[in-house]
This record gives C-alpha cells, sequence and structure tokens, in this order.
C-alpha cells in the first residue's frame, strides 16, 4: 500500500460513515412503522376504562362488504390489521435493505481499520527505514568530517615541520651570509653574496607565507597587542619598498589624515605584513605612475578606533572576473600573470584573514588597464605616546636599569647561567634561586626590583610560588615575569592568571627580554652605570660553523657573546651526555613525570642554542609523555636519540679544542 493513499481513505470513511448513518435511520423507521401496523382493531377499545353505566347499547349497521358476501355463514369473518403485511411489503424490503447494508457497513469498517492498520505499519516500517538511512549518512558524514580534520592536521604539521627543516639552514645561509658582507671582499664577490642574501629572503618570505596560511587555516595564528606608531609602521613600509620602487621610476605618497590617531595598540607585525603584502602587489603590477598609501579614521570609538587603509596604484588593473577571485589562495590574474610576476598566490588571501582577524575587512575597485585600489579596515586601540617607550629606541633606555636588583628563579644550569649573562650585560645585580621554594623565601625576606620565575621546576613550581608571594600584602605590586619554555596556547594566560605581569618564553630572545625589562622597571633619572653594548661581536674563541649547532642564530641570542656561547655549548654537553640513560631509566621505572620533566629542560636548552632538530625532537616527545600517548613513544625517543648524539658529538668536538 503505498503511504500517498492515506487521504483517499479518510473520504472513503466519511463516505462510509454517512451511507451508513442513513441506512440506520431508514431501518429504524421502517421498524417502527411495522410495529404500528401489527396492532389489531379491538386492542385499542379493550385498553379504554369506560364505566358500564354509560355503555350504550350498540346499534345496528350495515355489515360490511365481505359479510355480505359470506352470509351463507355460521360465523362471521371479520378482517384484522395482520394483513397489512401484504399492503406494506415495500417496508419488508426496506428493513431487508437496511439489514444488508448494515452488513456492507461493518465489513467497510472492518476493511478501513485493515487498511489503516496496514498503512500504520507500513509507515513505521517507512519511518524505521529512514531513521536507520539518516543514522548511515550521519555517521558517513562525521567519518568524512573526521577524516577532513585528520588531514588538515596531518598537513598543518607537515607544513609546521617543513618550515623548521628548512628555517635550519636559511638560518645558517642568511647568517653566513651577513658574516660574509662584513669582511674584506672583491666587487664581485660582494654582489653574488648580496644576490644570495636576496634569493634567501625571498624563499624565506615564501616559507613565512605557507606557514601562515597553515595556522589561519588551522586556527592557531594569535594576534599580538602592544603599542605601536602608526608613522613608524608606514615609514617601514616605505623603506622596504623604496628600492624596487625606484628601480621602476614609482612614486609612493603616504598620507594621513589628520584626525587619525597616530599612536596605538595592536598587532604592528600582522598590519605590517598585510601593508608589505598589498604594496608589494602594487609595484609589482605597476610599471610608472605612483602608488598612495592613505588612512584615515574611518570610526571612533571610546578606547579604539577603526582605521581605513586605501593603497591606490596606476597598474595594470583587474577585469570582474580577475577581481571576484583574487582573495582565492593559490590564484594570480591568469596564467600569463603567473608566469610574467610570479608568486605563490597566497599574499592577499592571507593579508584577508589577517584583516578579518582584526575585526575588519578588505575589498578592491579597479577597471581593467586603470589601475588597482584595495581598502581595508582593521580594530586598533588607543594608547598614549608614553607607552610606547618599549618598543621606540628601547636600546636608548637599558642604560636607565643598571644597578637594579633582579632575582633569577631557575633550576636548569645552562639556562641560568645563558639569563645571567644577559642581564648582568645590562650592569643589572642578579639573585639566584634554584627553585620555587627558594624563590619564595628569597622575595620574602629580601628586596627585589624584578623576578624572572621559571615554570617548571623541583621542590615548588613557579605558578605556586607566585600565588604564595602575591598573598603578602608587601609584594603585591613586585614585577614577577615568566621566563619558560611553555609557549603553547593558553600558557600566557595560566601565568597571568597565577598572577605574574608578562611572559617570556624559551628560547630566550635579549631583545624582548630588554623590552620587558623597560617595560615593568620604572625608568631613573640618571643611570647608577653605563650598560655595556650588546651588538659587538667576538667570534675568536669559536668556530664559524658547528652543526647542527646554528652559530649566527645562538649568537645573536647572547648578544654576540661567543664566549658565553662557547661556555654554555661545553655546559649542555656536560649536563646532558647521559639524558637519554636518565630517560631509558625513568620510563622503565614508571617515572613519566620525571621524564616529561627532564626532556622539558633538555627541550629549553636547546632552543636557546639553536638546536632546532632537537627541539623539536624534544617538543614532541615531552607532548606525548603528558598526553600519555605511548604508542608513539619508541619512535619519539629514537628520534630524540637521532638528534641529540650529533649535538652532543659538537660539543664534545669543541671541548677537544680547548
Amino acid at each position: 500500500m503505498n503511504i500517498t493513499q492515506t487521504p483517499l481513505l479518510k473520504t472513503r470513511k466519511s463516505r462510509t460513515l454517512l451511507v451508513t448513518l442513513i441506512c440506520l435511520c431508514c431501518t429504524r423507521m421502517a421498524f417502527a412503522q411495522l410495529l404500528n401496523t401489527n396492532q389489531p382493531i379491538a386492542s385499542k377499545t379493550a385498553t379504554q376504562n369506560i364505566p358500564v353505566s354509560k355503555i350504550e347499547p350498540p346499534q345496528k349497521k350495515p355489515l360490511p362488504p365481505a359479510i355480505i358476501q359470506n352470509s351463507h355463514s355460521t360465523r362471521p369473518i371479520i378482517k384484522t390489521r395482520s394483513s397489512a403485511w401484504y399492503q406494506h411489503s415495500w417496508k419488508i424490503a426496506l428493513a431487508l435493505i437496511g439489514f444488508g447494508l448494515e452488513s456492507l457497513l461493518i465489513l467497510a469498517l472492518w476493511r478501513n481499520l485493515y487498511l489503516r492498520k496496514k498503512v500504520t505499519l507500513e509507515l513505521a516500517r517507512e519511518r524505521d527505514l529512514l531513521d536507520k538511512h539518516v543514522a548511515e549518512r550521519t555517521r558517513e558524514l562525521e567519518e568524512s568530517k573526521n577524516l577532513a580534520d585528520q588531514a588538515s592536521l596531518a598537513k598543518s604539521e607537515f607544513l609546521a615541520n617543513m618550515s623548521h627543516e628548512i628555517r635550519t639552514p636559511m638560518n645558517a645561509i642568511m647568517g653566513m651570509t651577513q658574516l660574509a658582507l662584513h669582511t674584506n671582499l672583491t666587487p664581485r664577490q660582494r654582489n653574488y653574496l648580496k644576490k644570495i642574501d636576496y634569493a634567501a629572503q625571498s624563499l624565506l618570505s615564501i616559507i613565512n607565507d605557507i606557514l601562515d596560511f597553515s595556522k589561519i587555516e588551522a586556527g592557531k595564528l594569535e594576534l599580538e597587542f602592544i603599542p605601536f606608531s602608526l608613522d613608524e609602521v608606514l615609514h617601514y613600509i616605505c623603506d622596504i619598498i623604496d628600492l624596487k620602487a625606484k628601480q621602476k621610476h614609482i612614486v609612493v605618497l603616504s598620507l594621513v589624515t589628520p584626525n587619525t590617531p597616530r599612536f596605538l595598540t595592536g598587532d604592528s607585525l600582522r598590519l605590517s605584513q598585510v601593508l608589505i603584502n598589498i604594496v608589494s602587489n602594487a609595484v609589482k603590477f605597476t610599471d610608472k605612475g605612483r602608488i598612495v598609501i592613505s588612512v584615515s579614521l574611518e570610526k571612533q570609538l571610546e578606547e579604539a578606533v577603526y582605521l581605513r587603509f586605501s593603497i591606490q596604484d596606476s597598474g595594470i588593473g583587474m577585469s570582474p572576473e580577475q577581481i571576484a577571485s583574487v582573495f582565492k589562495p593559490f590564484t594570480q590574474a591568469d596564467t600569463s600573470t603567473t608566469r610574467r610576476y610570479g608568486g605563490t598566490g597566497l599574499g592577499l588571501v592571507i593579508s584577508k584573514q589577517l584583516v578579518e582577524l582584526m575585526n575588519g575587512r578588505i575589498w578592491v575597485e579597479s577597471t581593467l588597464g586603470k589601475g588597482c585600489t584595495f581598502l581595508f579596515t582593521v580594530k586598533l586601540g588607543i594608547c598614549e605616546q608614553a607607552d610606547l617607550l618599549v618598543k621606540k629606541n628601547v636600546m636608548t633606555y637599558t642604560s636607565h636599569l643598571a644597578g637594579r636588583r633582579i632575582l633569577l628563579v631557575e633550576d636548569n644550569e645552562i639556562n641560568r647561567e645563558l639569563a645571567l649573562e644577559l642581564l648582568t650585560n645590562l650592569e643589572l645585580h642578579v639573585d639566584i634561586a634554584e627553585n620555587g621554594q627558594q624563590g619564595l623565601e628569597r622575595a620574602t625576606y629580601e628586596t627585589f626590583d624584578l623576578v624572572f620565575m621559571d615554570i617548571q621546576m623541583p621542590v615548588m613550581d613557579g605558578l605556586t610560588a607566585t600565588r604564595l608571594i602575591r598573598k603578602q600584602a608587601h609584594l603585591q605590586n613586585l614585577p614577577i615575569i615568566a621566563m619558560t619554555a611553555h609557549a603553547m596556547a593558553g600558557d600566557r594566560e595560566k601565568s597571568l592568571a597565577a598572577g605574574m605581569n608578562d611572559h617570556i618564553t624559551k628560547p630566550i630572545d635579549s631583545q624582548k627580554l630588554i623590552e620587558a625589562l623597560v617595560r615593568w622597571l620604572p625608568l631613573q633619572d640618571k643611570p647608577l652605570v653605563k650598560s655595556k653594548p650588546l651588538s659587538s661581536i667576538n667570534t675568536e674563541e669559536l668556530p664559524d660553523i658547528l652543526p647542527p649547532f646554528d652559530i649566527p642564530a645562538a649568537l645573536n641570542r647572547v648578544c654576540g657573546n661567543a664566549k658565553l656561547l662557547r661556555k654554555l655549548i661545553l655546559m649542555f654537553y656536560k649536563a646532558h651526555a647521559d639524558t637519554l640513560d636518565q630517560l631509558n631509566y625513568l620510563l622503565a621505572h614508571g617515572e613519566e613525570q620525571e621524564a616529561s620533566r627532564l626532556i622539558h629542560t633538555l627541550k629549553g636548552v636547546a632552543g636557546n642554542l639553536e638546536l632546532t632538530a632537537l627541539y623539536t625532537a624534544a617538543f614532541q616527545l615531552e607532548q606525548a609523555l603528558r598526553t600519555q600517548e605511548t604508542s608513539t613513544l619508541d619512535t619519539l625517543i629514537s628520534n630524540l636519540e637521532n638528534t641529540l648524539n650529533p649535538a652532543l658529538a659538537a660539543a664534545a668536538s669543541l671541548d677537544a679544542m680547548e
């Protein structure tokens, strides 16, 4: 039975009930009439109660014709109403028809109930089939979604690993090229090295684009919120594109409306990235004319502003079809454009996503052959000019830091030595605590201007120590800065929630370290002593190349102090020569937490010494130990061994030079 017949059944039911009603009425009327015709004549008078005295003698009346015709009979024949059965036979027939219709009605009702039950069962069966089909489709969609998520995660991990693997030799190439350019070279050699440096910078830009695209697609890219100067950003953009623009005789102008705030808070690096992508495209697709960068106030809020940026060029322009696809990944105007101008087609896609992360939007207005105008809006905070002391000419203010007393709470000897050297170079007085308990005691009973606190330490961790410090009234305003290898999303929030003022991740960046000091230590009217220069490079006691150590990058971390870097490498060898044996022992005895602490320490040291591959291997193993992913431990330990042993061998060779 088809489900669509249900309305027809309802129509039949209505008609059947109507016919039934009529038939029943007719049947009852027929029976009532028959009952009335069966009553004899005498019965009516017999039932009357009349007094005898009032009964009059019957009068003689003429006999009916029927009696006259039978006068020869001794007994008169009287005809009663019972003979009406013959006269009313049509009523009898009607009654019989009514009984027949009632029978048909019963059959029709039974058939109706049967069909309704059949349709109900059919509906239930179809509903079960539909539910089963929906469940199967839902399961298939969930499986497809899981596969897509796994593929996206695998792609992101691959791109991140690829980026790190490429960056390691790229850092060496670029660092050595820069060092070579500062030596005595012939004009031809200098030309070659500049071309190498330019090609390396271009390759690094592509790597950064791919990595940024992967981070944004995975939702892992986070924006900073720091003070910056709008004028400095625009000057930086003009300086970057100035050479290319001059080569093509293109004039670059920047215009800012008078009512636009100049001192803002936000992610100046990402804002600069958007501007560089768009302005570089404008230079690329413009053969002559000019490029105008305009900034205006779009909307003023109480503590924030919406700024509109406009980049107008006089280049080749775009058709409506090209405009429709300009923000799609890996696309350009057409294949001929790709061959002529090159590029990955990711710059504008990344710019669009970055603009949206900054609560703005981006669009383009263009006519083919008449140039393009890219416009975008972003939401930025407003800050006072004084807040820019942290970012503007920060090295100018380092002399004001001299003589301050700093408490360094760090359990790892190598990290402690590196931080100690960086801080003492600034003429700071540094005291040491090797765990959170010692840090708490020294902060309670001694006076310090600032505390650098590691997070993961024995005896007492940095978060607990900070919470206990904040419970003391006289230490409420003591600046405490986290200095830790915990660099995952949410780690900074945990530090701030515990009562810390700031969060610096390892490997330690000397520039960020100085910025944090300037940010949290108030300036003195006069410096106590003159600080040492931080940019002097002395490589007499260290080889130029010591793989897998990235010597140029590591020197940058220690402000060019080759003697300190050599000392740290030797300390690394002595401290971690037996790390693999310790790790295997701890895992064999079920001490996963201690094993994780051991690898965490190794990870921080590897980052500070620019051992990128070792840092990655240690990071992956630490995450597996924390999440108890035992299925991959053997592979991760093998990776750690393959990256640690070459580093130990290189450090041992340095030790043999003494």
